[in-house]
């Protein structure tokens, strides 16, 4: 603890110095604790196995007595990969103190860097990466700096099966880096009674936190175990990088991740419901920060996190400390339920002036309703391009159009709490084909490691459900039940409502725009469409086939509706019609035409998660509706792409490079600006947004 507060760079010593003194009684109820443990059982060892051989079936290796502090053995580092050499420098001392950056995080928070160019295509720390070459005989370049991982773990079932998921695309990964990865060691840090992980996992056990310190809060266990193993002598024996990552059980790893923290300098991720600047959370912040304001409070929880051994040293205490006092005050518990010990880290780090670099490619945690999309990005503090973690903390749903459900489960259900009490089973039902990348990833990676993992004897005989729970939904029986006046309404042509003659457009999905805003519709049989759209109204076709106008009832209110004259080339097109194709690309142009035809309505802006304008249709006969009125779409000859020319304007469409079917790259070329076609969905935001249901009409 002397150590931590002299050392600790990037921190005011003097504060760390108070921390110390603070929590010294804190300290001393942990080393007794983990010392009473200790005593009760010898330490068990065992060795994990290499990444390419079976293991030892749990039933046929004895677990350690319960109640001891066991730490399983770090397993030989892979062959070829070289060893953190103790002597070595650290060359991120040459790259002085932190740098402020001159962009914001996207809340309006700072943001600090490890050198001035680290937001740049090519960072000098990360230059070294370049330089490594595949002799073996020649040593690793000097800016290379390894780190520990350290995945915080309990010992329910629920966590166990996350942690064989995390390890075996952790062995992949540092691997996969070569030689000079960063990624070197590794421990689970087992909050409980030592289990049957122990011998193929890597692992040092601590005692669970009780009731008294946890409330019915489990999490508190990290900071809790934490506290504890900084303070044993396997933590000096196994930690012999300078530098940690804390994992949780939820961390899919992509890629071998580099080590951009400095020993003045953590690196983090920013978590919008961690941010500061929010009124409410950021006041209760703010009573727990006498001497700092609550602005320079980093926007970051515990992990994913990489920092230094002294950083880590100098804050646990304090993150320990603050969370169980966080849990206690009911104005802070009842705000950050269970975001509390994320919390108690932030505030922690802001007290002892431990500074963040805010890095958004180390992670993305997607849901159904944000950040899908894994291959590109959208402006600075959209969903990175290709991140090193998938953070499955939220579970995707989809329907089996591929639509996102929100608030519930879908059809296609991908979530960890759907395993509490069973291991997710072998061959997951692949997610519908209109879902987008992000699911498609997930699904993939825990296939992958369970695959393997099965083959090996490492899985679990009794699994639960698979992902896919019926071959029907409300998406397949309003498609099916759409029959010929639906399609011809959604593939037809724009249509007028009332003595305004406001347009209508009918979409797949039941979806349906107005300029009031969306609602929903569907074919009741014959010639009937009931729509909800500022309440229910009844539409009454001229034809089942042939539709050209309608009657319309709408709380005891009545009026005609017709179809758009403007879309007259539209509704005489065949049914199946669609614009010439001439080129070899006709397969792409096709896949784009496809996706637009019937489906919508679509907002075409810079980027979904920056909104843009709604309501564009796109029709037979290269016809289009948007917000200006009509426009002209055909493919390109000897092109993958799709023309849509609004009055001066052309834009080039194309679908390549996207999962889903929600979604058009589109490219404007009078500036060559990129842009974005997406389907805006009802209650889904980021991605999504421009929905808005309708309300004020005039019918």
């Amino acid at each position: 603890w002397q150590h931590a507060s002299s050392s600790a760079a990037g921190s005011d010593r003097a504060l760390v110095r108070q921390q110390v003194q603070r929590t010294a009684v804190v300290a001393a109820e942990a080393a007794a604790v983990a010392a009473a443990a200790k005593s009760s059982a010898a330490a068990a060892h065992a060795t994990a196995a290499p990444p390419s051989a079976s293991t030892v079936a749990a039933k046929d290796t004895p677990a350690p007595k319960p109640g001891a502090v066991a730490a399983a053995a770090t397993p030989a580092a892979a062959a070829h990969i070289v060893a953190p050499a103790a002597e070595a420098r650290d060359v991120a001392l040459d790259w002085g103190p932190p740098t402020l950056s001159s962009k914001r995080i996207i809340d309006g928070s700072p943001n600090y860097l490890p050198v001035p160019n680290a937001e740049g295509l090519a960072p000098d720390d990360m230059a070294w990466r370049k330089e490594v070459s595949s002799d073996p005989s020649v040593p690793c370049p000097a800016g290379r700096r390894p780190y520990h991982t350290i995945l915080t773990a309990q010992g329910s079932l629920y966590q166990q099966w996350q942690t064989k998921i995390f390890y075996y695309h952790f062995r992949k990964q540092q691997a996969a880096g070569g030689r000079c990865t960063e990624m070197t060691g590794f421990t689970r840090l087992l909050a409980g009674k030592p289990d049957e992980l122990m011998p193929t996992i890597p692992t040092v056990a601590v005692p669970e936190a009780g009731h008294n310190v946890t409330r019915g809060f489990p999490v508190i266990n990290r900071p809790w175990s934490m506290l504890l193993f900084i303070d044993m002598k396997e933590f000096r024996e196994r930690i012999v990088e300078r530098y940690v990552y804390i994992a949780e059980t939820d961390h899919l790893l992509r890629h071998d991740i580099p080590n951009r923290a400095t020993p003045q300098l953590a690196v983090g991720y920013f978590f919008p419901y961690m941010s500061p600047k929010d009124p409410k959370s950021g006041g209760i912040a703010q009573k727990w920060l006498p001497d700092t304001k609550v602005a320079d409070m980093p926007p970051v929880g515990p992990s994913p996190i990489l920092i230094h051994v002294d950083l880590l040293r100098a804050v646990t205490p304090l993150w320990y400390e603050l969370s169980r006092k966080l849990k206690r005050d009911p104005e802070a518990n009842a705000a950050y339920g269970w975001m509390l010990e994320m919390w108690g880290y932030s505030i922690a780090a802001a007290r002892l002036k431990i500074k963040h670099f805010v890095w958004q490619r180390i992670q993305i945690e997607p849901s159904a309703a944000w950040h899908q999309t894994l291959s590109e990005r959208d402006g600075d503090w959209a969903p990175a391009v290709d991140p090193f973690i998938y953070h499955y903390t939220f579970g995707v749903e989809y329907l089996l159009d591929g639509s996102p459900v929100v608030g519930g489960k879908g059809t296609w259900s991908l979530d960890k709490r759907n395993y509490f009490g069973a291991a997710p089973p072998p061959d997951l039902k692949a997610p519908p084909e209109c879902a987008q990348e992000a699911g498609r990833v997930w699904w993939g990676m825990f296939n992958e490691a369970i695959g393997n993992l099965t083959k090996e004897g490492q899985w679990y005989g009794r699994t639960g459900q698979s992902t896919r729970s019926r071959t029907s939904d409300e998406s397949t029986e309003l498609e099916a039940a759409m029959g010929a006046l639906g399609k011809e309404l959604v593939d037809g042509g724009q249509w007028l409502i009332g003595n305004e003659k406001a347009p209508l457009q009918f979409f797949r999905r039941g979806k349906l725009w107005t300029k009031w805003g969306g609602g929903t519709w569907r074919v009741t049989g014959g010639t009937k469409v009931e729509m909800q759209l500022c309440g229910a109204v009844t539409l009454t076709f001229d034809s089942a086939t042939a539709p050209t106008r309608f009657d319309y009832t709408a709380g005891g209110r009545a009026g005609k509706g017709v179809r758009d004259p403007a879309f007259a080339a539209a509704a005489a097109a065949p049914p199946d019609a669609s614009p010439p194709c001439g080129s070899a690309a006709c397969g792409s142009q096709a896949r784009t035409l496809s996706r637009l035809r019937g489906h919508g309505p679509w907002a075409l802006g810079d980027a979904p998660i920056s909104g843009g304008r709604t309501g564009y249709a796109f029709y037979r006969g290269g016809m289009a509706a948007t917000p200006d009125g009509v426009a002209k779409y055909r493919p390109l000859p000897d092109s993958a792409d799709v023309e849509l020319s609004i009055g001066g304007d052309t834009f080039l469409l194309r679908t390549e490079g996207i999962v889903g079917c929600y979604q058009v790259h589109v490219a404007r070329q009078r500036d060559k600006h990129a842009m974005k076609l997406w389907v805006p969905m009802r209650h889904v935001s980021m991605e999504y947004t421009g929905w808005r249901d309708s309300g004020g009409c005039k019918l």
